[in-house]
């Protein structure tokens, strides 16, 4: 015979729950616990497990019925016998060569009342039994027993009887080939039988058990906690907070807020635009389906914003230059910071652009000052300059220049303040300059030869 098909499926859920298994078979469907044995848990195309808090499977074979056929004495009337009102335990012994369902039997009794019929196997263990209310008279019982191949099992009355049994006519083996064979009774007397005439039986092909497995898969709370570079800052410094998350899935979402207003999503949140009193928070939403405690809310990073010192105004009275700043001064050349000039004033001793820029108590740093152009009056000498004579000087604005040679030169005539306010390309040896327009004071030519810079100050007085 060939064994039906069963088709079986799978349910899967998040934490301890009942799920519900089904499965497809051309005949009655019976769940099992095991993959082979056990007890059956449930019949039918569907099974409703019970609360299960780990991943379980189940297994299901699909049955079909060959049909019913009867065996055993057809009544009482095979001989002579009577009503057996004692409470010894009698019974009609069998063997199963196959496994079969005992539906019904046939027997007759003498009260109405409750009577226990038991199956047991050779050694007198109860597989099975039933407790049914009989009639007085003749009925039909049904048992529904699963019968397993067996030698010498037994199926009788326990306690109270009051049912028929034949003291003459029995004629043993009752037989159904490869079935059941009822070969003897109790009392061990072959004209004896015992209450049960007439046995319907069922046999039936069942397949192969099937798996059907309930996934329980565990449920992990969402948490997600922030921690910024630092909390306090300066206007216009950039902030970075940074997210540390368990159970996020595999795409989660971060949505940043300021102030509970939705700003950047993200696993991370940069600005520079924040403000004294602003307060960041994340929500993370999980994308693992078994998370509880989804979405999840950060704690609290609240941002604190020192104010810039104010920008410092310079100025240049004689030689020195002053800030309009008192503390936290850094003084600046073209080089970069001057060490140790913190004051808020300085005496240059090099012609250059100088400017300050003030530091406030939490390391805030102030715009940089306007920048001052300072003209040393000294002459700087370098080793490699030319020979250059200029007279006479002092003048009343109309000097002479005398180079060296008659390559090429460039003079630069320069004020106190910096200014280029003359300037000459000139290959004669002798150069005559007239700035008879320009006031009294201290001036700086400048000559260049090629690599070659020479300083000199000069004087203009005009006579009075």
């Amino acid at each position: 015979t060939t064994l039906p098909v069963t088709q079986g499926d799978s349910a899967v859920t998040c934490g301890p729950q009942s799920l519900t298994l089904h499965a497809s078979g051309t005949g009655i469907l019976k769940w099992y616990d095991q993959p082979s044995g056990g007890m059956v848990t449930n019949t039918g195309n569907t099974f409703n497990t019970p609360i299960l808090s780990n991943t379980t499977t189940y297994y299901v074979e699909n049955v079909i019925s060959n049909g019913t056929q009867n065996v055993g004495a057809l009544n009482s009337t095979i001989g002579t016998g009577g009503f057996f009102t004692g409470s010894t335990y009698h019974y009609l012994r069998f063997t199963a060569s196959n496994p079969f369902k005992l539906i019904s039997v046939w027997v007759n009794a003498n009260t109405n009342g409750n009577r226990t019929i038991e199956l047991r196997n050779a050694s007198g263990f109860v597989l099975q039994s039933i407790n049914v209310n009989i009639l007085t008279g003749q009925n039909r019982i049904y048992l529904n027993f699963n019968v397993p191949a067996g030698t010498d099992l037994q199926l009788g009355v326990a306690g109270s009887n009051n049912l028929y049994r034949n003291q003459t006519g029995a004629n043993y083996p009752y037989t159904i080939s490869n079935t059941v064979s009822i070969t003897g009774n109790s009392a061990n007397n072959p004209s004896y039988y015992y209450y049960f005439y007439d046995w319907e039986i069922e046999q039936s092909c069942a397949s192969s058990r099937v798996p059907a497995t309930a996934f329980i898969n565990p449920t992990t709370p969402v948490n997600v906690t922030i921690t910024a570079n630092n909390t306090e800052t300066c206007p216009n410094d950039t902030i970075h907070i940074y997210t540390n998350s368990t159970n996020q899935g595999s795409s989660p979402l971060y949505q940043w807020l300021i102030n509970n207003i939705p700003s950047e999503t993200g696993s991370s949140f940069i600005s520079n635009s924040l403000s004294t009193g602003d307060e960041i928070t994340c929500i993370l939403s999980s994308s693992n389906s078994c998370a509880t405690n989804n979405p999840d809310t950060s704690n609290v990073v609240n941002i604190t914003v020192h104010p810039s010192p104010p920008t410092p105004n310079l100025t240049l009275v004689g030689a020195s230059i002053y800030s309009d700043i008192s503390l936290g001064n850094q003084w600046y050349n073209e080089s970069g910071s001057i060490i140790g000039e913190t004051g808020n004033s300085y005496t240059p001793e090099v012609s250059g652009n100088y400017f300050v820029i003030v530091a406030g108590p939490f390391g805030c740093v102030s715009d940089t000052s306007n920048i001052i152009s300072f003209i040393s009056t000294e002459v700087e000498t370098r080793s490699d300059e030319f020979e250059l004579k200029i007279y006479p000087n002092p003048n009343q604005g109309f000097f002479t220049i005398e180079l060296e040679s008659s390559s090429e030169f460039t003079i630069e005539l320069i004020n106190t303040i910096g200014q280029s306010i003359y300037s000459k390309s000139t290959n004669n040896k002798i150069e005559f300059v007239n700035c008879t327009d320009l006031p009294d004071g201290f001036y700086i030519i400048k000559v260049s030869h090629e690599t070659e810079i020479t300083s000199r100050k000069i004087i203009i007085k005009k006579a009075e």
